[in-house]
């Protein structure tokens, strides 16, 4: 991928998360991977191979829109809900 390419794409991301909405989303999805919570589960090769895959794809967010931790922070702690810190809730009933 080239430079021009990859800045468009910062672009694109920054745009969808530079919002209320986009905010609230960006800490949802941040929570659901286990963004801040360790992905390692002893004796279990296969769960921590999903876990740091679900982390793959919030670091990659993160890369994209190229904010300050200071800021994430904030939005994470504006936004957080009972609800919000248990990365393994299935609202809609999807992963069962």
């Amino acid at each position: 991928m080239n430079i021009k390419s990859l800045k468009s794409k910062s672009r694109s991301y920054k745009a969808v998360f530079n919002s209320p909405d986009g905010e609230r989303v960006l800490a949802d999805l941040l929570n659901f991977c286990g963004q801040y919570k360790c992905s390692h589960n002893p004796g279990d090769a296969n769960s921590t191979a999903f876990n740091e895959g679900k982390r793959r794809v919030s670091l990659r967010i993160l890369k994209f829109i190229d904010m300050e931790e200071k800021e994430i922070q904030k939005i994470l702690k504006a936004t957080e809900s009972p609800e919000s810190t248990n990365i393994n809730q299935d609202p809609f009933g999807l992963y069962k």
